[in-house]
């Protein structure tokens, strides 16, 4: 049987090889990229929320001049 390394298993096995300060780097830039994804989904977030409430805060107004 023919084992075949999966990207998962070479990418983990390329950090492993990298010297100290590459390997600090590498991983800094993952937790990075995973903050940076965790921000952007709250802004999306945020974003759906402020066009609710403007809808909602329009229904409000025109109800207050009527």
């Amino acid at each position: 049987m023919i084992v075949v390394p999966t990207k998962t298993d070479q990418a983990q096995e390329a950090v492993l090889n990298l010297d100290e300060t590459t390997k600090s780097t590498f991983q800094e830039n993952v937790r990075l990229t995973n903050s940076l994804n965790f921000h952007y989904r709250q802004v999306e977030t945020l974003r759906a929320d402020v066009s609710r409430l403007t809808a909602a805060n329009k229904i409000l107004m025109d109800d207050k001049v009527h």
